[in-house]
């Protein structure tokens, strides 16, 4: 087994892809989680309808997407389900911001998967740049409708209602699985990880995550060092390293 850890957590842009590739060694890693009787859950911003992708092609049973603002699962029927956790009033909030951030900034696009978004929106960071005049506009515009935000390898995400992987996480513990956090592990790379790495007990920063380092107030439990230890090759590097 994988010490004592009964599902591993883990972000998906930067941690279990390279360089904006699923590779190969996703695979080795899924394998190793489950040689180990453990589960995988992928805990991302990208949209529900990724989340969908990944509980019909891979065996996974939960997904959580948009930050926290979904769980996704199969029931005993198959069918995919969506536990949204935010209320209509925010979704609906949340799709009037957008509306009046693409008036504001006609240039700018939402990406191409928020048409599959419900409880957030995301803007690509390649089009407007992690630390550009016109991000920090954007982020403005944000905090002046009063609503929350974060950056992940990928995206400018936003949001209404209070969403975070870290609430979402331990709602899909109490709710779904009934395991301690204790025994679960947290991989991640990015800014909007920083919920988990301040609250979670057991986390891990691939090596990649030196690139915002210093921008986070709180950090994991463990960082791990050097080109080899970066996403998916530091992921299951680390793995090994624990299997009894």
């Amino acid at each position: 087994m994988i010490h004592k850890y009964k599902i591993i957590f883990s972000d998906f842009d930067g941690t279990l892809t390279q360089d904006d590739e699923l590779r190969p060694i996703f695979f080795d890693i899924l394998n190793t989680i489950i040689k180990n009787e453990a589960e995988l859950v992928i805990v991302s911003g990208r949209s529900l309808s990724w989340g969908h992708f990944f509980l019909t092609h891979l065996p996974v049973t939960h997904t959580i997407m948009e930050g926290g603002g979904v769980i996704q699962y199969k029931d005993e029927r198959g069918l995919l389900q969506n536990d949204f956790q935010i209320s209509e009033d925010e979704m609906d909030r949340l799709a009037l911001c957008s509306d009046k951030l693409l008036q504001k900034f006609p240039n700018v696009n939402l990406s191409a998967d928020s048409i599959g978004r419900k409880t957030d929106r995301a803007i690509e960071l390649r089009e407007v740049g992690l630390d550009s005049t016109l991000s920090n506009e954007i982020r403005e515009f944000l905090d002046e409708q009063n609503v929350n935000h974060s950056t992940s390898n990928v995206h400018i995400n936003f949001w209404c209602g209070e969403v975070s992987k870290y609430k979402a996480v331990t709602e899909y513990l109490k709710k779904y699985k009934n395991i301690d956090e204790q025994d679960c592990l947290y991989f991640g790379d990015s800014l909007n990880d920083e919920s988990m790495f301040e609250h979670f007990p057991n986390t891990v920063g691939v090596a990649n995550i030196s690139k915002v380092i210093d921008q986070l107030k709180f950090k994991p439990s463990v960082v791990l060092m050097g080109k080899k230890m970066e996403g998916p090759s530091g992921l299951l590097h680390h793995l090994n390293s624990l299997v009894k």
